[in-house]
């Protein structure tokens, strides 16, 4: 399962860096090997399951260090413990240092998340910015909460979540019911957003829209 998933996003990741942003227009592209003109039409080959924010971030890394399987591990790595300083944070707000202390350490042997941060999925990178908007939230940086709501959402699709969270608290806890509602209308408008970012990679074939 670990190597099936560093192969995957390890040769969307090469894509990106072989074919370019202006030929891919920042989808995932199942293809292997530098050319295309072996695929009889390889927009078809464009992948939408998944929104492509890990797999450019990790194109990046192999500009800086190389395609190499240690790179691929490198980031979702970072990715955990990126969440671990986060979730400390968070914890950190409410109580004292020893108690986040010991409840982020309960995270980091929770087996799923050590489990998770070695494989490369798309989840830990999504977690992060999950995190990172509530703790945006918890200090109410507005602005910030968005930028990390659309990182989440252009990460996996779990990052949907964080606007169910942020409603839920501003609207049945502080009853802010009219600011509460902004945040399930972004997501829809995130995915309306990669909607129309599926739709530029062909537009006259549609075949990522058709495969979504």
């Amino acid at each position: 399962h670990q190597d099936f998933n560093a192969a995957q996003v390890g040769k969307h990741a090469k894509n990106f860096l072989w074919h370019g942003l202006g030929k891919t227009r920042g989808i995932l592209l199942d293809t292997s090997g530098h050319r295309l003109d072996y695929y009889p039409r390889w927009q078809d080959r464009l992948y939408p399951d998944h929104p492509p924010l890990p797999d450019l971030a990790l194109a990046g890394m192999f500009a800086l260090f190389g395609p190499h399987e240690w790179v691929i591990r490198l980031q979702g790595h970072l990715f955990a413990l990126g969440c671990l300083l986060l979730f400390f944070f968070l914890v950190r707000r409410w109580y004292d240092g020893r108690t986040s202390a010991i409840a982020t350490a309960v995270l980091a042997i929770v087996p799923m998340f050590s489990y998770f941060s070695s494989v490369t999925v798309h989840q830990v990178p999504t977690l992060f910015f999950i995190l990172a908007g509530l703790l945006a939230y918890s200090h109410r940086k507005w602005g910030l909460l968005v930028l990390f709501q659309f990182l989440a959402c252009y990460s996996d699709w779990p990052g949907y979540y964080l606007a169910v969270v942020v409603f839920v608290h501003l609207g049945f806890v502080e009853r802010r019911w009219k600011l509460a509602w902004i945040f399930p209308a972004l997501n829809v408008a995130i995915f309306g957003i990669y909607l129309l970012h599926l739709y530029a990679a062909d537009p006259e074939g549609l075949a990522p829209l058709r495969r979504l």
